[in-house]
């Protein structure tokens, strides 16, 4: 059911906005309180996906079109976890201007 799974991951990249609209109507927000928020956004992807998104992809009649689909899946992979390369955070003295 490929149109039941890209709706659902659809319903839960929504669900990013409704997480955007709460953090910024918050004055302030813990270190904590936001982790717990992008463990459950995280978490809510990777299970679409390795559920329901992934088994799919194996069940593609065609070789090439298996290769090709999990190909793009492995891309989109890469693609969300390019912004963990490029973060750095401060460590040691010098963090005047900023908190984290």
């Amino acid at each position: 059911v490929p149109n039941q799974a890209f709706f659902w991951n659809f319903v839960s990249s929504l669900s990013s906005f409704l997480g955007l609209i709460l953090v910024l109507s918050l004055e302030e927000m813990s270190n904590v309180s936001l982790g717990l928020l992008l463990c459950v956004g995280g978490g809510t992807y990777i299970y679409i996906g390795g559920s329901i998104v992934l088994p799919e992809l194996f069940e593609a009649p065609d070789k090439w079109q298996r290769i090709q689909s999990s190909l793009l899946f492995i891309t989109g992979i890469c693609v969300m976890g390019l912004p963990l390369l490029l973060h750095a955070h401060c460590e040691g003295e010098g963090h005047e201007g900023h908190d984290h």
